[in-house]
């Protein structure tokens, strides 16, 4: 080793030594202001000191630089070997505007701890970052996060689920931009006649009848924990056991088709009433593996599934005839599976009875497909 080699590699040491003594230094400030036990919102605690995801700025009561990350510093474009003992302000500039920090820290000293959200473009891409500030004796350290990937999780889900599997979606803090693939249950269900009606009726009896339908039919859905995909005119296209996975997928998607059928008559009788047509639906129910994730462009994303398994519950949905619920034969096998392992409590909505509906020809699948048709029993 050469001696300018031997003078980098202490000079390596040194800067390790002196950042892990930081990082010591910012944890005991942290334990601290915990053994204080002063009111949360007051303590203006440091929640992290290190994270993969995690810009992090300490500054001193002056507001001169003490600390600042390799993310931070990576993010900024700047060295931070540099910067340290600068005031803030020599680095409080970024995609989102300048002097942000600033007024920030300034804010935060008045108020407390302070939280705001940035939207800018960073590298020819829109980007969200969440900007925390805490403030402990004087002192007060900032925290970028990234969270792009959650607010288009956040975009998405918001109109396909109910607020419980929102949660437990957000809960989860899974990646749905990669795709996996895997079972679960698909369900189509759609008018019948419902574009030659349209041709007869004014534009706004039009709308009314396809939104009832779909505002119907979603709340069911939604009542059973599936997950809209879309609505296609007036057809819906609903998942279950998608974003997360559960067992039961098949029982949850045949239950949210009953109540959707039993729905479908209280929609047709106020049709009556109001002298517009009395239209029937259709449902297909279909189980198979499938890929589902986040799939779309800059413009627009959706979360969805791909796959032949899509097709023929489509397929299903076009071929059931009003008031009829057809299911594929893994839909129909996990069903029975589960009445054969419950009994009694496998939780099935109403009476049913299960009657094959013979066989179709369905494109990606070589043999013939043999449905089963559920009829609602009165009894």
């Amino acid at each position: 080793m050469t001696g300018t080699d031997q003078h980098n590699y202490q000079a390596l040491l040194e800067e390790n030594e002196r950042l892990k003594a930081e990082v010591a230094r910012l944890q005991k400030l942290t334990e601290r202001e915990i053994e204080s036990q002063q009111p949360a919102d007051q303590m203006g605690m440091i929640r992290s000191i290190v994270g993969i995801d995690e810009r992090i700025i300490q500054l001193d009561e002056n507001d001169h630089i003490e600390y600042i990350n390799g993310s931070m510093a990576k993010m900024l474009n700047i060295d931070r070997k540099q910067v340290l003992g600068e005031h803030v302000s020599a680095i409080d500039q970024f995609s989102w505007g300048e002097g942000v920090f600033q007024r920030q820290v300034s804010e935060a000293k008045k108020k407390g701890d302070l939280e705001v959200e940035k939207t800018c473009e960073v590298d020819g891409r829109e980007t969200i970052f969440i900007i925390r500030t805490s403030v402990i004796s004087g002192k007060a350290q900032l925290i970028v996060q990234d969270v792009t990937k959650q607010r288009t999780t956040e975009r998405v889900f918001k109109r396909m689920v109910s607020p419980e599997v929102m949660e437990r979606v957000m809960e989860m803090g899974k990646d749905y931009s990669q795709a996996e693939r895997y079972e679960m249950t698909l369900l189509f269900a759609d008018l019948r006649g419902f574009t030659s009606a349209s041709q007869n009726l004014p534009p706004e009896e039009v709308r009314e009848v396809c939104n009832d339908f779909l505002a119907e039919m979603t709340t069911q859905v939604v009542n059973h924990q599936g997950t809209i995909d879309k609505y296609i005119g007036d057809e819906v296209m609903a998942l279950f056991g998608a974003p997360y996975f559960f067992e039961d997928h098949a029982v949850k998607a045949l239950n949210a088709a009953i109540d959707m059928q039993i729905a479908h008559e209280r929609l047709r009788e106020k049709w009556r009433s109001e002298g517009k047509p009395e239209l029937q639906m259709g449902i297909g129910i279909n189980t198979g593996e499938m890929v589902v994730g986040l799939v779309g462009s800059e413009l627009r994303t959706d979360f969805t599934v791909l796959g032949h398994h899509v097709n023929l519950a489509a397929r299903l949905c076009g071929l059931a005839a009003g008031s009829d619920i057809w299911l594929g034969p893994r839909t129909f096998e996990l069903i029975k599976e589960w009445v054969q392992r419950y009994g009694p409590n496998a939780d099935i909505k109403v009476n049913v009875k299960f009657k094959p509906a013979g066989s179709i020809q369905a494109k990606g699948i070589d043999k013939p497909v043999e449905i089963v048709n559920v009829v609602l029993k009165n009894d």
